[in-house]
């Protein structure tokens, strides 16, 4: 039987081609290694010359800022995502710029939102792909208060902004944030990115879960529809279950290992275990589906989780050398 390829099929099955051949220029472990045992960080960049982070090196001249050395090092994941995306249908595209660019805007509103309640001049942001500039990140963090940020912001970030600011939940702020923007992307996806979203909504149902848990509060308020694994019978038995119990719930779902080891014996939960363990089982299912089903958008997501990785790895190393921090220290902040 003759299969007959569509514009998709085709525009994806070249999109695969590209990632193969991406997947052969990300950095090995010997490369880190090579890095920490460099003298100083104009040797790593030198050595940066030969690899993907090429173009965005030799803009370096002079005299450069470590702000500068990490500015050119996310050149190389904004060039990976949009010549990717270009390859991408575009109904498609669309909805996948909401995914991945959504979540580095996204991540960059809390740490200016943090700044400014603190009173930190400058946030920890990283404005490498996304709608919201650096600038605009700078004069969030200056502002007043949450609520003269909201005017700064495009949609659907001011809604998301103003929502969050405004409702009191056990949740805490970054989580309303995050549901916002689920939210809308549940209504936003459809295919393979819908699945995706599946996935980033267990996530947050387990993270809302046991955080209501942890506080004897009702969780069923706090959960949303269109899980992955975790819906109908499952959602309602974790919803019913004590905290002790979750983790048998999960039995058969990528978070089982995840939500298990995040529970203390004191009945607590480590969430900033929780949060590294979720967000690896969604990388790893990701990657497995990108393996299962090579042509097709899974296999863009998963690399672009590569390549933000392997960014921030880099980051770490060449910020250790720049301020003289020790190997040892360096390879925990990279593992």
């Amino acid at each position: 039987m003759e299969v007959v390829l569509g514009g998709r099929d085709i525009m994806l099955s070249y999109a695969y081609g590209v990632v193969s051949g991406l997947h052969g220029r990300l950095l090995k472990s010997r490369d880190y290694e090579l890095f920490m045992t460099a003298e100083s960080v104009k040797e790593i960049l030198s050595t940066l010359e030969k690899t993907s982070y090429a173009s965005g090196i030799r803009q370096l001249t002079g005299e450069y800022s470590l702000s500068e050395v990490e500015a050119v090092l996310s050149q190389s994941l904004r060039e990976s995502y949009l010549e990717l995306s270009g390859m991408v249908p575009e109904k498609e595209r669309k909805a996948l710029d909401l995914i991945v660019m959504g979540a580095w805007d996204l991540e960059n509103i809390k740490s200016a939102v943090r700044a400014m309640r603190n009173g930190i001049s400058q946030a920890q942001t990283y404005p490498v792909l996304g709608v919201i500039s650096g600038q605009t990140l700078s004069e969030m963090v200056s502002s007043p208060g949450v609520e003269d940020m909201v005017s700064m912001l495009p949609e659907p970030y001011s809604t998301y902004l103003s929502s969050a600011s405004l409702k009191e939940s056990p949740m805490g702020f970054d989580e309303e944030l995050d549901r916002s923007h689920i939210r809308h992307l549940l209504s936003s996806t459809k295919g393979e990115l819908r699945e995706y979203v599946g996935l980033l909504v267990d996530s947050l149902n387990l993270r809302a879960i046991l955080r209501c848990k942890a506080s004897d509060v009702d969780a069923s308020s706090h959960v949303l529809e269109g899980g992955r694994h975790v819906k109908g019978g499952k959602l309602y038995d974790m919803l019913r279950s004590d905290l002790a119990s979750e983790p048998k719930v999960l039995e058969g779902t990528p978070y089982h290992g995840a939500v298990r080891d995040s529970i203390k014996a004191d009945g607590g939960v480590d969430f900033p275990s929780l949060e590294v363990g979720l967000r690896s089982a969604v990388e790893s299912e990701l990657e497995f589906k990108s393996k299962l089903e090579p042509v097709s958008i899974y296999s863009i997501l998963s690399f672009l989780n590569l390549k933000r990785d392997e960014m921030f790895r880099l980051r770490a190393v060449i910020a250790g050398k720049w301020f003289e921090v020790g190997s040892d220290e360096v390879r925990v902040w990279i593992s």
